[in-house]
């Protein structure tokens, strides 16, 4: 896997900031980073919220993000999304 920002997350509490239009939400959960066969190395962000559970990916080689301190919310690292870097996955 080639050396990425999002390698430090492995395994570790990551809470993420997702924007949308005027509104922000964060969700919080464990990080696994990891080869995903055709999509490169992911950030798989696995999230247990009270509606049902569901995860985060990120793909490492597109990622141009910050990855900041998640004290603030309990977690180790704070990712910000945006709506426009989000795209549904289709399994």
């Amino acid at each position: 896997m080639q050396d990425s920002p999002l390698r430090k997350l492995d395994k570790r509490t990551v809470a993420v900031e997702l924007a949308v239009r005027d509104q922000k939400s964060i969700f919080t959960g464990v990080a696994h980073f990891e080869n995903h066969g055709a999509h490169g190395p992911v950030l798989r962000i696995e999230i247990a919220h009270p509606q049902g559970k569901f995860a985060i990916q990120l793909r490492a080689n597109e990622w141009q993000g910050q990855v900041d301190s998640g004290e603030s919310f309990g977690c180790d690292y704070l990712l910000h999304l945006s709506a426009a870097s989000v795209h549904q996955a289709q399994e």
